[in-house]
């Protein structure tokens, strides 16, 4: 696959997501750059909605089966003052 195809599959499957319009957005705004996205920012999306859930009322055992985690895991992230950064959800707290 040549360079050119890669990045229209690779834009295929953002216009998929965000729409054709948003996509050619983000093609114009970055135009030229290379955008890397961390896996840190999956995780911490994923712990903010643990945390949300739990606050909600969901069990660590539900929370550790819906999430692939063990109970020891979730028990470290729904309670941030025992060691976990609550600074870094601030990003997700203020889009919900």
């Amino acid at each position: 696959m040549t360079r050119d195809e890669n990045s229209y599959e690779i834009f295929e499957q953002i216009a998929s997501i965000v729409g054709e319009d948003d996509a050619f957005s983000i093609c114009e705004m970055f135009a030229g750059e290379q955008i890397l996205f961390p896996k840190a920012i999956l995780r911490m999306k994923r712990n903010y909605e643990i945390r949300k859930e739990f606050k909600k009322g969901s069990s660590y055992r539900a929370l550790s089966l819906k999430y692939d985690l063990t109970t020891r895991q979730v028990r470290t992230i729904c309670h941030p003052e025992k060691g976990y950064s609550e600074i870094q959800m601030d990003l997700f707290e203020a889009l919900s």
